[in-house]
């Protein structure tokens, strides 16, 4: 893998939202021809889309990155022309389609859906700027379930938890007893090797009414941040690695948020010492992070007991969030770095301050009234709530995480490659490039690393004696033939199965179980992504 690549610009699976008066509410247009993500051969080349909202459409082409339009531009489309054919499309060449739909009729704001074609050319579901292997197809791993289906992409980044019933149960709010379930059966092929299980239902957009993100402790071993000592790893499967899981309910989550505010919730805020009308979160104080706040230092008193304070994400004079300040679209404050252990007490440059008796007077200019401001000092809050042990010195601050789409069918290679972007980016212990979010690195200040790849080697035998895959790679010899490394017992026979769409399964060789690891050489294929997985049988 390149250690730092130009990436081709965030791919955008869900959807960007203008701002429109209240009240007004539609539907997405999504396109359907050609598949998003796959590569294109025709010319001139027909685009065809769902209904929208019964509004207009526009349609973008472009080489020049997401939302270029040096193709082709339509111009307004009316509400009942839902295909174009669009000339002279370049081929082997990444291109760059923008579709948007009119909210309502006459509501001159729009979704925009942005989709990418000839980026992944040898169709494995990696984006090929980011294909440690480009040119080879990378196999994906399958692995069945008494009632659900795993299938890890082979940049062994992230997997797909495939259960009609269990997605749509969990698609718009996951409890703790069915996250508890959830981890349980994802410790069925993967090893308790992670410090947090994300998953996200596989949808582009939050549905109304539902969280946006949720985080469920399973432990806590840490002093000083208002949480006693516990340990419910066991209820989710875990011998007690596990932290946390999280629950996102729409897959543009992990890159545009909540997964920084979720993460957060792992150190904050339970805090005595910082007393708050918005339960879990930092509330009306001056915190100013993911869990909420004023930007430090921006308090101004205007007198008769009104006040005006800044936003920390964009620093500018307005309204901001007593829950949430906006995505990942800024960094963690000072205070929560504090509680994560990656900073010093004495590093935090501000008092904390909170407004008793808080209300909006005018959010636009970020006045609020209260009727005092409490000042606590970093020497109070130990005080109250102890010092945070372990510190910075000893603290962790590499954690692993395994991310995990919830989804009613098998995912597209279009949506892995989407998927597996975020992922790439998210992890990366480096500046991602994206302007408008954080990743996990940036967002920490650089203080702390979130791993989220090599997943097979995490992988472990199942309960039911189903096989661990422990290794793919491509033969030196022959790249249209796959290695596969299967760990096996005496008296079984072991069988490799491939497929091309995981609904038909074609036998390849078997070998006799030695009690050691194994290797599966596969059938030549020069055809399209495969999908690999192997059957135990009794001797």
């Amino acid at each position: 893998m390149k250690n730092r690549i130009r990436l081709i610009g965030r791919l955008l699976a869900g959807i960007l939202l203008a701002t429109l008066p209240l009240g007004v509410v539609g539907s997405v247009a999504e396109i359907v021809s050609p598949v998003p993500g796959s590569n294109l051969s025709k010319n001139p080349l027909e685009f065809r889309w769902t209904a929208g909202a019964g509004g207009r459409f526009v349609l973008d082409v472009g080489t020049e990155g997401v939302g270029s339009s040096d193709v082709f531009r339509s111009g307004f489309l009316e509400a009942d022309v839902m295909a174009l054919e669009v000339p002279d499309i370049p081929s082997r060449q990444p291109i760059y389609v923008r579709l948007w739909s009119e909210r309502a009729p006459g509501a001159n704001s729009y979704f925009i859906s942005d989709y990418t074609y000839n980026t992944d050319l040898d169709r494995d579901g990696i984006l090929d700027e980011i294909d440690g292997q480009a040119g080879l197809t990378n196999p994906m791993i399958v692995m069945e379930g008494s009632d659900h289906r795993m299938t890890l992409l082979g940049s062994e980044r992230l997997a797909s938890f495939e259960s009609p019933s269990l997605f749509d149960e969990t698609k718009t709010e996951v409890s703790f007893a069915q996250a508890q379930n959830l981890a349980r059966r994802v410790y069925e092929h993967f090893a308790d090797d992670f410090d947090f299980l994300i998953f996200a239902s596989r949808q582009p957009t939050t549905p109304p009414g539902s969280y946006y993100g949720r985080f469920y402790g399973a432990r806590n071993q840490i002093d000083g941040i208002g949480i006693g000592h516990f340990d419910d790893t066991s209820s989710f499967g875990s011998a007690g690695q596990l932290q946390g899981v999280i629950h996102l309910t729409s897959v543009r989550g992990l890159p545009n948020g909540p997964s920084l505010h979720e993460l957060a919730h792992n150190w904050g805020h339970s805090m005595r010492s910082i007393p708050t009308a918005v339960g879990n979160h930092w509330g009306y104080s001056n915190v100013g992070g993911q869990l909420g706040g004023w930007q430090p230092g921006s308090l101004l008193a205007l007198g008769e007991n009104r006040y005006q304070a800044r936003n920390p994400r964009s620093g500018e004079i307005g309204p901001w969030g007593s829950f949430a300040n906006g995505g990942n679209g800024l960094p963690y404050s000072e205070f929560e770095l504090y509680t994560m252990g990656l900073i010093e007490a004495g590093e935090v440059t501000h008092d904390i301050k909170i407004a008793n008796d808080f209300a909006w007077f005018d959010t636009d200019d970020g006045i609020f009234s209260a009727s005092s401001i409490k000042t606590v000092t970093m020497d109070e809050i130990i005080k109250i709530d102890g010092r945070r042990l372990p510190a910075p010195a000893t603290s962790q601050r590499a954690f692993r995480a395994l991310y995990i789409i919830l989804t009613d069918r098998p995912l597209t290679l279009g949506e892995w490659q989407r998927l597996d972007q975020d992922v790439y980016q998210f992890q990366l212990p480096e500046n991602d490039g994206e302007r408008h979010n954080f990743n996990f690195w940036e967002a920490t200040r650089g203080l702390a690393t979130l791993s989220m790849d090599g997943l097979t080697q995490h992988l472990i035998d199942r309960p039911d004696g189903a096989p661990r895959l422990t290794n793919l790679r491509f033969s030196p010899t022959d790249p249209r033939v796959t290695l596969i490394d299967v760990r096996t017992e005496t008296g079984f026979v072991y069988s490799l199965e491939h497929s091309t769409d995981l609904t038909t399964w074609n036998r390849g060789n078997s070998l006799l179980g030695t009690g050691r690891t194994l290797t599966f050489s596969s059938p030549p294929f020069d055809g399209p992504v495969r999908f690999f997985r192997v059957i135990r049988t009794q001797e």
